[in-house]
């Protein structure tokens, strides 16, 4: 996410910068973006799944929250894994409910 925040306030800024004064973006911009929220975002997605598997796999491991908790987590990612390599696509909202489930829950424990 620090990536694509760079990359918005510098690569996007210039390419609207020369779309406002000569009309047209550039076109390394077009390669740049699809190089952005290709490769890399989905490294970050692919990497924050495994992350929240090996999280649930702590949590069954430790015994600190509920069972459910450490499964759904990884069938969570797993599923997620899984869907991401069958549409060959991403989507790294996924990446922010497994924590918020588990902060809540640790907080009502």
């Amino acid at each position: 996410m620090v990536f694509q925040g760079i990359f918005h306030s510098s690569v996007t800024v210039w390419a609207a910068n020369r779309l406002a004064k000569e009309g047209d973006v550039p076109e390394l911009f077009e390669r740049l973006w699809q190089w952005m929220y290709s490769p890399v975002q989905k490294i970050y997605v692919d990497l924050g799944l495994l992350a929240i598997a090996a999280y649930g796999w702590s949590i069954l491991q430790t015994g600190l929250l509920p069972s459910w908790l450490g499964w759904g987590s990884m069938a969570w990612s797993g599923g997620w894994l899984f869907m991401f390599f069958v549409a060959k696509d991403n989507l790294p909202l996924v990446l922010f409910i497994p924590p918020g489930v588990i902060g809540v829950t640790a907080l009502l424990m």
